[in-house]
């Protein structure tokens, strides 16, 4: 989970033709979200499960007002990359961008999440690629079900620079330790 930039330069947005086994009917029309205000991308190399996969290229289409996510699947570049697109679904506003390298004919279990987009300024609140990730290992574990057998169980959504858990430390005014743990006031 090393905070290493990439240029987001090297996916390739012009597209290919899409086979049927790739991405579900549901979505291969692609509307896009709003743009990220200030995006970064930083590599990240996690092998997915072909069962986690499964459910990633499937994308999620909200139900009613109280599905928050909606996940949209782009077709396969020309670099063979995927990228599945998070946003909140009232508002159409991106917040991630996870780009897999789908596994090849007769290699199970290689699909690769080889980097992840986000958005790092969040209402002032820089995020960071370590932020970014465990927000969507949390929510797609939490939406699509997903195990991410190959990233740890028990993450903790705390982070001095959350915006959800930094409003509610400052409410009860907790901080944090020298060992990074929360510490009652």
């Amino acid at each position: 989970m090393a905070d290493d930039a990439i240029d987001s330069d090297i996916f390739d947005d012009e597209l290919i033709e899409e086979d049927d086994d790739n991405i579900n009917d549901n979505n291969n029309h692609f509307e896009p979200f709003r743009e990220m205000d200030e995006p970064m991308s930083g590599a990240w190399n996690l092998v997915v499960s072909d069962a986690d996969w499964a459910k990633l290229r499937q994308g999620f289409t909200p139900r009613d007002m109280d599905d928050r996510w909606v996940y949209r699947v782009t077709p396969i570049d020309r670099s063979g990359v995927i990228t599945i697109h998070i946003a909140r679904s009232w508002t159409d506003i991106q917040h991630y961008a996870l780009h897999v390298l789908p596994a090849k004919d007769g290699e199970p279990e290689t699909t690769k999440i080889i980097a992840i987009t986000w958005e790092q300024n969040t209402n002032g609140i820089h995020i960071t690629q370590e932020q970014a990730q465990k927000e969507v290992i949390i929510i797609t574990r939490s939406i699509l079900e997903c195990d991410f057998d190959n990233y740890p169980d028990d993450l903790e959504w705390f982070s001095e620079n959350h915006r959800i858990d930094r409003n509610i430390n400052k409410k009860n005014n907790w901080e944090l330790d020298e060992s990074g743990e929360l510490k009652e006031p």
